[in-house]
């Protein structure tokens, strides 16, 4: 089964009702895809879950994955940044 990785930027767009994401999350529902969300992704885009309410709503369901960064993600992810020579986490976790 396939499915969509969202990153900051997807999960940004998502908070503030973007059309284009929601009609991508909606197309995933109907086809019923899982979305993956690295967890730090998630940290960058949640700020105030209160206030956040549709981004809460989304990570909180069941076709919704959020992706910790266990050890063995961590030295890949690592190992990743070292050989591009970039420095930013949450996108080198994202692939």
């Amino acid at each position: 089964m396939s499915g969509a990785t969202l990153d900051a930027g997807g999960l940004i767009a998502l908070d503030k009702g973007s059309r284009k994401m929601l009609a991508l999350l909606a197309r995933a529902r109907e086809l019923g895809l899982r979305v993956t969300v690295p967890g730090t992704a998630l940290a960058q885009a949640m700020r105030n879950p209160t206030r956040q309410a549709r981004l809460t709503r989304f990570v909180r369901q069941p076709t919704t994955d959020v992706v910790p960064l266990d050890k063995y993600d961590a030295t890949s992810t690592g190992i990743l940044l070292a050989t591009s020579g970039t420095s930013d986490i949450t996108d080198a976790h994202v692939v």
